[in-house]
């Protein structure tokens, strides 16, 4: 049976899908929407996160909700065999890349551990609330920044305190028995948040391409489940985006 939100979620997807709801119209309040669907707040505020991050509907700085526009986001899966292959860390590949330019890189690096967010619950397949460990990176190149990502993993799969902090999740979860099987991105060409702006240190309104990453792994046996979230901001100016694909071997939907 699916998670209550995504229940919810789905009515809401109906009602755009009849016309109820327009594009570009403004939802009611998270107060009317659970009467209406006859939901605890929490749950709708969940499903609001579900819809956000599909694209169906756009969240502003103010946390008001509308129907989106025409979708602009592309998704890319992959649950092929031939991705499993160890790869470079992408801090490498960027140290590599910056230098290939002549450009010096480095990086910020800052940990802390929060609640999660309606998205992140949304996106980790976790209770809203629960513990996640937040990595934050910001990427340079001569010092100047080009990058902005904020990694999520659920701190009962990574652990608490600093020691989990100091760890290299990835790794961490490799040597606990989870095999990662594959991912799923979302890519998105839009303006940035003020908060985004600032630790990019732009001054114009330059466009940024936002990649968000859902990565999953399964343990012996089980079920994937979602172990890490990524939402990586980049300076669209500053940077190219590039992916090899190849056939998946077999189609694997990993969200519900």
């Amino acid at each position: 049976m699916p998670a209550r939100h995504k229940v919810i979620a789905r009515l809401i997807q109906r009602d755009i899908a009849a016309g109820t709801l327009t594009p570009g119209q403004a939802l009611p309040t998270d107060e009317e929407l659970a009467r209406k669907y006859k939901a605890p707040i929490e749950e709708l505020r969940l499903a609001i996160a579900h819809l956000s991050n599909s694209g169906l509907i756009t969240v502003d700085d103010a946390g008001e909700a509308a129907v989106s526009d025409p979708p602009t986001q592309s998704h890319v899966t992959s649950a092929s065999t031939s991705y499993l292959k160890p790869l470079p860390r992408h801090d490498d590949q960027f140290h590599e890349s910056a230098s290939q330019l002549g450009l010096a890189a480095t990086q910020r690096v800052e940990t802390d551990q929060a609640p999660a967010s309606a998205q992140i619950a949304d996106r980790l397949d976790i209770k809203l609330g629960q513990q996640v460990l937040h990595l934050r990176t910001v990427r340079l190149a001569d010092a100047v920044p080009v990058e902005l990502e904020d990694t999520y993993y659920p701190c009962d799969l990574v652990g608490t305190g600093p020691a989990a902090a100091d760890s290299i999740p990835d790794e961490f979860l490799h040597r606990f028995g989870w095999t990662r099987v594959g991912w799923q991105d979302a890519i998105t060409a839009r303006c940035p948040t003020d908060a985004e702006a600032a630790h990019l240190e732009l001054t114009d309104p330059s466009p940024i391409i936002e990649r968000t990453r859902v990565r999953y792994a399964k343990k012996n046996d089980g079920p994937p489940r979602p172990v890490s979230y990524t939402q990586s901001v980049l300076i669209g100016g500053r940077n190219q985006l590039v992916y090899h694909l190849k056939q998946a071997d077999l189609p694997i939907s990993m969200r519900g």
